[in-house]
């Protein structure tokens, strides 16, 4: 055989491998759902709300991640334009009401 005829022998063998296995897998699958007494439909019904429910806490980590980020500019702006320390306590007391600094009991 040529080496191309061989590369591409072996890329077949290699997606069939990958086909049988995932027909096996979805197989596995609807047998153990029929053994539960679950249908296809609700099997992709469930995975449909878990993705959902997973896109959500990805939206929510994203939305925190750039307010976060936001904050960090925010200081990073003040630290460079040396601005008054009341802006700077401005800042620390609404990082505090979000949660995000406790004072240290022995501070107060």
């Amino acid at each position: 055989m040529s080496e191309k005829l061989e590369e591409k022998y072996k890329y077949m063998c290699k997606l069939c491998e990958q086909m049988s296995s995932s027909l096996h897998k979805a197989d596995k699958i609807i047998k153990e759902n029929e053994k539960q007494g679950i249908t296809i439909q609700e099997y992709q019904e469930i995975k449909n709300k878990q993705i959902r429910e997973l896109e959500e806490m990805v939206s929510g980590a994203q939305s925190k991640e750039k307010l976060l980020l936001d904050y960090i500019d925010n200081m990073c702006g003040m630290i460079y334009y040396q601005v008054q320390l009341k802006e700077h306590d401005r800042w620390l007391e609404d990082c505090i009401a979000q949660g995000w600094f406790e004072i240290p009991a022995e501070d107060e």
